[in-house]
């Protein structure tokens, strides 16, 4: 799970226009970034979920994070300037962290809302729901 920090002060300062921008331009950055087997989707508001189905170790989720932090971390063009984004990111890795859709999209919820806890506006968080890949990616 990924969701932009600072999402709603994009839309309040620069306008919806600017915000619809921002998110189409991290949702190319994500779909960049993945494989032909992974999905990227937009789940509401500035929320995205990444499916991960053929991993090869539990590392592989964490990668993928720090490299959509380090993706992140350049500016995003809008029609009103240039925007800087950070997100808070949760894993959570069948079967381990769940057995079902619903356990373990709640997981990685939950894991991306400790993420959250640290924000920073500069700084994309990750945070693993079993906490043996969180990590605070300065990008």
């Amino acid at each position: 799970m990924l969701d932009l920090n600072q999402f709603k002060q994009v839309n309040d300062t620069l306008g919806h226009c600017a915000g619809d921008a921002l998110l189409q331009q991290v949702a190319g950055r994500l779909c960049n970034l993945i494989r032909d087997t992974d999905t990227a989707c937009r789940i509401g508001g500035d929320e995205f979920a990444i499916l991960l189905p053929e991993i090869i170790n539990t590392r592989q989720p964490a990668i993928l994070a720090e490299r959509l932090a380090e993706a992140l971390s350049e500016p995003v063009q809008t029609g009103n300037g240039n925007v800087l984004v950070s997100a808070s990111i949760g894993i959570a890795i069948y079967p381990d962290d769940g057995a079902t859709t619903e356990i373990l999209m709640h997981n990685a919820d939950q894991a991306m809302y400790r993420s959250k806890a640290r924000e920073t506006f500069s700084n994309t968080q990750i945070s693993a729901f079993n906490d043996r890949q969180s990590c605070n990616t300065p990008h």
